[in-house]
């Protein structure tokens, strides 16, 4: 036990990119963890409860459970201004603020959430969001009198993959583009679909790998079919965490092409990284936080259009020896930035 909580209402085994960042966040930084959910064995300095419940308001046991917990510690951190920044009012500590982009559009959505949002803020002893977008939307949204302090997403050391990763996925002779995320519309997914004939033409064996899942997937896998692209576009459903690895290693360059949304946010983009680790170029759309997941003409490329997406793709996939320089690149570079070495 430290002296440190972190109070979360999304946390592993979440797969998505908050949940995978705070797992990060605490294990650098030496906090337990007061997160939703049951208890699946022993988990080392991490207390789960039922945070929210189907009633109105919904965040009440997370009160109860935050005030209950944070009488333990000296210091606490909160992921979500709202609801959680109740409960770090309610605790009377020194509290940490973390912001991921979609919860500062959230917290500004009515005046009743702005008041509340504004006191969480301004009471805070610290402000972190996890790029420096981040923080920028946080400005546009509730002005410049705080400071915030940038703390970018950390992964943890993966395992190699298989020797032979593409057989895995029957693959040998192919080059992969791999798309890894929620199957949602403003990631982005239909843009590289709609490119692959263009692909097609400059590379015949190109063949476009999405993975995950979610509610866009039938419109998706609907696209491709109209596009007769049914087996150059290939859809693996959600992957278990352990299956990465050989998912990553299978690709010849990684795509994030997300579409900028007022409603939602890419604060970072952690599979970029994830994707360097293995020694892979990146692609990423100039939203949000993404550009800060890839040093552009180093370990990849930030495109502004289609046209540009469709130029660096092609670029990638028939010139290996850019694209293993740019692999490597981003590999030292993930390893010597953003890598918990005590995980």
């Amino acid at each position: 036990m430290t002296d440190k909580l972190l109070i979360t209402i999304d946390f592993a085994p979440n797969t998505g990119g908050v949940a995978r960042y705070l797992s990060g966040y605490a294990k650098k930084n030496e906090f337990d963890v007061l997160a939703c959910g049951k208890s699946e064995g022993v988990e080392e300095n991490i207390f789960r409860k039922s945070l929210l419940w189907r009633m109105w308001p919904k965040w009440l046991p997370l009160l109860f459970w935050g005030f209950l917990y944070s009488r333990k510690y000296k210091e606490i951190a909160i992921s979500h201004i709202l609801p959680v920044g109740y409960a770090a009012l309610l605790s009377g500590k020194k509290y940490t603020v973390i912001l991921h982009g979609l919860d500062i559009l959230s917290a500004g959505k009515n005046s009743w959430k702005r008041f509340w949002s504004k006191m969480i803020l301004e009471r805070a002893d610290k402000i972190i969001a996890n790029s420096k977008a981040t923080g920028e939307l946080l400005y546009k949204i509730f002005g410049n009198p705080y400071r915030y302090e940038v703390e970018y997403p950390m992964i943890k050391p993966m395992p190699e993959g298989a020797r032979n990763p593409k057989e895995k996925y029957s693959l040998s002779g192919f080059k992969v583009i791999l798309s890894l995320g929620r199957l949602v519309k403003r990631k982005g997914q239909e843009k590289i679909i709609r490119l692959m004939p263009r692909i097609l033409d400059a590379v015949p064996n190109a063949v476009f790998l999405i993975a995950g899942g979610g509610e866009e997937r039938e419109n998706l896998e609907q696209t491709a079919q109209e596009m007769q692209l049914q087996d150059r576009v290939i859809f693996l459903g959600k992957v278990k965490e352990a299956e990465l690895p050989d998912l990553y290693s299978a690709c010849d360059v990684f795509v994030l092409t997300a579409l900028p949304s007022k409603d939602n946010w890419e604060g970072f983009g952690m599979v970029c990284l994830e994707a360097a680790y293995f020694g892979k170029p990146v692609v990423v759309a100039n939203v949000g936080g993404l550009p800060e997941a890839v040093e552009n003409e180093k370990t990849g490329f930030v495109v502004k259009n289609d046209e540009e997406l469709l130029e660096k793709i092609v670029l990638l996939l028939k010139d290996e020896e850019s694209a293993k320089k740019m692999g490597e690149e981003g590999k030292r570079w993930v390893n010597d930035k953003f890598l918990i070495s005590n995980f």
